[in-house]
């Protein structure tokens, strides 16, 4: 309770079960690999956990490949410590990472940005590499978000299907707005063949 991460994920073949993670400074979870090892930090489960109270992500999942994240409740974020305002958001992969799923997670009573989805994957700002190759987002709920449910930035062959997304701004962002793209990620590699099936997506909350 209460650090900059709650819980660092740096390892191979790690598991998180059955976590209560509230309050950090920055995210709930910090999933990282190096650029000295860039696969430090592949393989790996979270699994039924509860997050709530970070300031910038619940899980924040960078450059690490091959992970199942599952059956975990990710809600009520805290106001950033710096600048007061609501800018958190559920899930962020980013920083190459290959062969991540999210599945049977429950995202509910988050207010974000309106730039930024409650499932973030690609990266942005100062992240050059793609967010995520063969990324997978499936049987997920996201109920009340105030922004994107999923956004897609820079992606290499996502899939998201049969996830219940209750969103009042957007259900599903492909891309980067061109003139984000050319001012702020001119070198981001550009979101291809995503694949979206099979989601109820309602926009009327």
């Amino acid at each position: 309770f209460g650090f900059r991460h709650n819980v660092v994920l740096r390892g191979s073949h790690l598991i998180l079960r059955d976590v209560r993670s509230e309050g950090a400074f920055e995210d709930g979870v910090k999933v990282t690999s190096t650029v000295e090892q860039p696969t430090a930090s592949d393989w790996g489960l979270i699994v039924d956990c509860d997050i709530s109270g970070f300031a910038s992500q619940g899980i924040d999942h960078y450059g690490a490949s091959n992970w199942l994240i599952t059956k975990n409740e990710i809600h009520h974020p805290a106001p950033d410590p710096v600048t007061g305002r609501m800018s958190a958001n559920a899930i962020g992969i980013k920083g190459g990472s290959h062969n991540v799923v999210l599945t049977r997670n429950v995202v509910t009573d988050i207010v974000g940005e309106s730039s930024r989805g409650a499932f973030v994957v690609g990266g942005g700002g100062d992240n050059f590499l793609e967010g995520c190759t063969d990324c997978v987002i499936s049987d997920n709920t996201i109920i009340g978000y105030q922004g994107p449910a999923v956004t897609m930035p820079s992606a290499r062959r996502p899939q998201i299907f049969r996830s219940t997304i209750r969103s009042g701004l957007v259900g599903i962002a492909i891309g980067l707005d061109p003139d984000v793209r050319r001012l702020q990620t001119p070198q981001l590699m550009r979101t291809v063949d995503a694949w979206i099936e099979a989601n109820f997506i309602d926009a009327t909350i």
